[in-house]
């Protein structure tokens, strides 16, 4: 829901690929942009699918960042970006569930 509700689309078709990848016994690594008031709530139930992928070489947590705020307003379009930043405990206590799930993370 927390995706589709971000995104406008179901990550079903994401997740079935991420399964049928591993079933090919390719390495896959899980970029995993976190952003607060979006997704930071979400870092639990992603690591606990996660450590079921068998290939799972480890899973990058990317800090959400407002770099495209300059675009939206060269563009005269409406910044829907979130105005808050993770802070960099927020990060560490996001790659340590992963670390704590058995998954190594990758800065």
């Amino acid at each position: 829901e927390v995706h589709k509700n971000c995104t406008g689309v179901s990550n079903k078709l994401i997740l079935e690929n991420l399964k049928r990848i591993d079933c090919y016994g390719k390495k896959i690594e899980i970029r995993f942009p976190y952003v607060p008031g979006y997704n930071d709530k979400e870092t639990e139930n992603i690591a606990s699918f996660a450590k079921n992928i068998k290939n799972l070489v480890g899973v990058k947590v990317l800090p959400y960042h407002n770099y495209a705020a300059s675009k939206y307003d060269a563009l005269n379009m409406k910044i829907t970006l979130p105005a808050v930043l993770p802070a960099n405990e927020e990060i560490r206590q996001a790659r340590n569930i992963f670390a704590n799930n058995g998954i190594e993370c990758h800065e």
